[in-house]
């Protein structure tokens, strides 16, 4: 009984006060133009996932991460789009406990999400596969070229745990970062929307960055 009573106390503290912070002067969620014109089904999730070549304990702590952001996500009940992008280092067998876990998810909380799983491919591909942390950064860039299909996408990172559903985050304006919500448990999520330009912009910085980086 303890235990339950407990149970109870943590989960009203939490859902009692859905108030969190954006990064247009820190206004609260009440204060911000909401875009009601979002058609729910043009957003996603993105969760981002990396491996050097080399598997290191840092490694199988961002993976045991990502797989329980990806449960987490989907206990929240959402019927958004989750897009989970990959790098080409990543192992085979991250890959298949990924693939593994997306298969038991659906089927234990017969949802209706759909969930994509992909490699992205890199540019310019034949230099950036030497550097990882090109690699990396390539993964978010590669988001904002979703404009012919998504409206919104929400960028979470695999350190997160998701506490209540936050579909209510992709009718925010064209860029937020969310900061101490009840929402989640992390440091930062991100809300942005794709746009043609922005991808353009991204990808030229981008290359600059990887000439800076592997020359």
């Amino acid at each position: 009984i303890i235990n339950l009573i407990c149970i109870f106390i943590i989960y009203h503290t939490i859902t009692k006060d859905r108030s969190y912070v954006l990064n247009q002067d820190r206004k609260t969620v009440n204060d911000v133009n909401w875009d009601n014109s979002i058609d729910k089904e043009k957003t996603a999730y993105l969760l981002l996932h990396h491996e050097s070549h080399t598997i290191t304990t840092k490694q199988k702590e961002r993976l045991m991460g990502l797989r329980l952001l990806l449960q987490t996500l989907l206990l929240t009940e959402t019927e958004r789009d989750i897009l989970i992008y990959y790098t080409k280092s990543t192992s085979m067998n991250s890959i298949h406990l990924l693939k593994q876990d997306i298969k038991l998810y659906i089927k234990t909380y017969k949802t209706t999400t759909k969930i994509t799983f992909e490699q992205i491919k890199f540019i310019p591909q034949e230099r950036i596969t030497t550097h990882g942390d090109c690699e990396h950064k390539f993964l978010y860039i590669h988001a904002f070229n979703t404009f012919n299909q998504y409206q919104r996408i929400i960028h979470i990172a695999s350190s997160t745990l998701v506490l209540l559903n936050m579909d209510e985050l992709f009718l925010c304006s064209d860029y937020c970062s969310v900061f101490n919500s009840w929402l989640y448990h992390s440091d930062l999520v991100t809300v942005f929307k794709p746009k043609q330009q922005t991808y353009n912009d991204l990808l030229l910085a981008y290359q600059t960055y990887v000439d800076d980086t592997i020359t």
